[in-house]
C-alpha cells in the first residue's frame, strides 16, 4: 500500500482502534506508519551515510551474563507482544547478554502502523542473583522468539521461530528440534579479510495466525552495507520462511554470502576416528545437498577439516541446496539430551533468479561441538561491489524431509576404515570408503548389471572398487566399497554415480578427503 496523507491518517485510526495489550503490560510507543517501500527506501538511505555501531548498554553487567545466567532470564508468554491478541502467536523477547549486547529494536505492526515496544525489566522473570537486575529500565532487547499457539503449556514454551544474535535465525523444524541456523548475510566468511556480522538492527512484526502465518520485516546494517528484509512465514502445515532482500554496498565485499546456512559437524561416520566420545556421531548436520540448474542432484558428506576449507560448486540458476540430517535414528547419536536425530534439514529455494554463482561450502575445524563450524551460502559471479543494489529471493524449509525431486537412491551413510593392506608406492595414505545408497529404483535392478562411475583428483587413486547389494537392508540399498590412496597435504576431491549404461541410478556422490582424516581418537 503506498503511504499518502489519506492513508497515513486511516493506518493511525486502524491502529488505535485495534485490541490493546494491556494485560501483558506490554507497553507500546506512538504510532507511525511503515510499509516495505518505506523500510527499503530507508536501508538504501542508511547505506549512503557512514556506518555508526551500536553501543553496548551497561557493559559491565553484559560480561557478566555468560550462557548460563542469560538462559536462566525467562519473559512469561502472558507478558509477550499479542499475548492476548490480535493473532494467535505470542511473541517473546530475549535479554541482552554476553553473546548478544546489542540492543534491537522492536516494534508492533497492526494495519500498517507500527509501534514501538517498550523493555521494560518488569517484563522478565530474574533467578535471585542475576546480574541482570542490575540492567537499567531502558537497555533493549536482544531478539525475539515466536510461539505456537497449540502447544503451548505450563512446562513448554512451543515456540518455533526465533531471531537472535546479528542476523541469526532458526527454525525448530516438523521434529521439534533446534539446530542449523541461517542468517540473513555471510559477508568475507573465510576470507584474507576479517568476517563481518551485521546486525538485524529492528524488526516490524505483524500478527500471526493460528497456523503461524504472517509477516515481518527487519532492517539489517553492517560495516559494508545496509538491507531491507521481508520475511513471510508460515507454521502450519509446513515450517517455511519466504526471504525477500534488498541490499546496498557501502564498500566491496570479498565474499557475499547470500541465503547463508550455519551448522554444526563434530564428526560423524566418515570420521568417526577424531571423536574420543563415546556416542557414534555428532553433528546437527551431515552432509551439503545440491540440486543444481542442469537438474543433477549432488550430496557431499561433511568434514571436520585439520585447517579451513571453502568448496566452490559452480553453478547457473540454481534449483536448491541445503544442510541435511539423513541419520535419524536414535542409534546414530545415542543422545537422550541432544537428541540430534530430530534436528531440521535446511532448504533454500530461489524464487528468484540467481544467475552464476556458485553455491560455497565453509568447514572450520573444532574439537568440540557446541561451536558452528560448517557454513553454505551462494555467492554471485557478479562482485559485490561499493554502491550497488542487490535483490534476492528465496525460500527456506525447515524439516525431516528432502526437497530433491523422487527417483534416485539416496546415499545413506558414508564411512572410512583403515586398510589392512599397504597402499600404493605412491601414495602416502590408503583408506576404504563404504558408501551405501538407498532408492525404489534399486529393488528391481541387479547390480552386476550396473556401474561405478568414480573419478578422483589430482593426488589420489581409486585402487579398488565393488558394487553388491547391502547384506542387511534388502534389494532397496546397495553398498560400495572403495580402497582410495591419496598423496601430499592438499584436500583431494572425489565423485561417484552409479548407472545403468547412461542412464543415472543414484545421487551424485562427492567426498573430500585430507591426510589427516584417519587420525586416531
Amino acid at each position: 500500500m503506498p503511504l499518502t496523507r489519506r492513508t497515513i491518517l486511516a493506518l493511525l485510526g486502524a491502529a488505535l482502534a485495534a485490541p490493546a495489550d494491556t494485560a501483558s503490560s506490554l507497553e507500546l510507543g506512538a504510532p507511525s506508519p511503515f510499509d516495505w517501500d518505506w523500510l527499503v527506501r530507508h536501508a538504501k538511505s542508511l547505506a549512503s551515510r557512514p556506518f555508526a555501531e551500536v553501543p553496548t548498554i551497561a557493559p559491565d553487567v553484559i560480561a557478566e551474563l555468560e550462557y548460563g545466567p542469560h538462559q536462566d532470564i525467562v519473559q512469561p508468554i502472558e507478558t509477550g507482544l499479542y499475548a492476548n491478541g490480535p493473532g494467535d502467536c505470542p511473541v517473546t523477547f530475549f535479554h541482552l547478554g554476553r553473546l548478544f549486547p546489542k540492543p534491537v529494536r522492536m516494534y508492533s505492526l497492526v494495519n500498517g502502523v507500527a509501534q514501538s515496544v517498550i523493555y521494560r525489566k518488569s517484563l522478565f522473570n530474574y533467578p535471585p542473583g542475576n546480574p541482570a537486575a542490575r540492567m537499567p529500565d531502558d537497555a533493549g532487547f536482544a531478539g525475539f522468539r515466536i510461539h505456537d499457539p497449540r502447544k503451548m503449556g505450563a512446562k513448554a514454551s512451543g515456540d518455533w521461530l526465533a531471531f537472535l544474535g546479528a542476523s541469526y535465525f532458526r527454525s525448530r523444524g516438523d521434529l521439534g528440534q533446534y539446530g542449523a541456523s541461517a542468517r540473513g548475510i555471510a559477508v568475507n566468511t573465510a576470507t584474507s579479510e576479517a568476517e563481518e556480522f551485521p546486525d538485524f538492527r529492528a524488526f516490524w512484526i505483524e500478527p500471526l495466525n493460528a497456523d503461524g502465518r504472517g509477516r515481518l520485516y527487519a532492517l539489517l546494517d553492517g560495516p559494508s552495507m545496509a538491507g531491507a528484509y521481508r520475511f513471510d512465514v508460515s507454521l502450519y502445515p509446513n515450517i517455511i520462511v519466504n526471504v525477500s532482500c534488498t541490499l546496498n554496498l557501502r564498500r566491496d565485499v570479498q565474499r557475499f554470502g547470500v541465503a547463508a546456512l550455519t551448522s554444526m559437524f563434530y564428526y560423524g561416520k566418515l570420521n568417526r576416528f577424531i571423536g574420543g566420545d563415546w556416542r557414534p556421531c555428532v553433528h546437527d548436520s551431515e552432509g551439503l545437498a545440491i540440486w543444481n540448474g542442469i537438474g543433477e542432484q549432488l550430496w557431499r558428506p561433511l568434514n571436520n577439516p585439520p585447517r579451513v576449507i571453502v568448496s566452490s560448486f559452480a553453478d547457473n540458476g540454481p534449483r536448491g541446496f541445503g544442510l541435511l540430517q539423513r541419520a535419524r535414528n536414535f542409534s546414530d547419536f545415542e543422545d537422550g539430551d541432544n537428541r540430534f536425530e530430530r534436528r531440521p534439514n535446511v532448504w533454500v529455494e530461489p524464487t528468484s533468479d540467481w544467475g552464476e554463482g556458485a553455491v560455497q561450502l565453509v568447514e572450520i575445524p573444532t574439537d568440540v561441538e557446541y561451536v558452528d563450524n560448517i557454513v553454505a551460502f551462494w555467492v554471485p559471479r557478479e562482485p559485490a561491489r561499493s554502491g550497488t543494489t542487490h535483490a534476492f529471493a528465496y525460500r527456506l524449509h525447515w524439516s525431516g524431509r528432502e526437497h530433491f525431486p523422487a527417483g534416485l537412491a539416496r546415499c545413506t551413510g558414508t564411512r572410512t576404515a583403515k586398510p589392512w593392506i599397504t597402499g600404493a608406492a605412491d601414495y602416502d595414505q590408503a583408506r576404504y570408503v563404504i558408501m551405501d545408497f538407498t532408492g525404489d529404483i534399486l529393488a528391481d535392478i541387479d547390480p552386476n548389471t550396473a556401474r561405478i562411475d568414480v573419478t578422483i583428483g589430482t593426488g589420489g587413486a581409486v585402487q579398488e572398487q565393488t558394487l553388491q547389494r547391502h547384506p542387511n537392508d534388502g534389494p532397496r540399498t546397495w553398498r560400495v566399497m572403495l580402497l582410495v590412496a591419496t598423496r601430499g597435504r592438499d584436500p583431494v576431491d572425489t565423485r561417484l554415480v552409479l548407472r545403468q549404461g547412461d542412464r543415472p541410478l543414484t545421487e551424485t556422490w562427492m567426498a573430500q578427503f585430507h591426510a589427516a582424516d584417519l587420525r586416531p581418537g
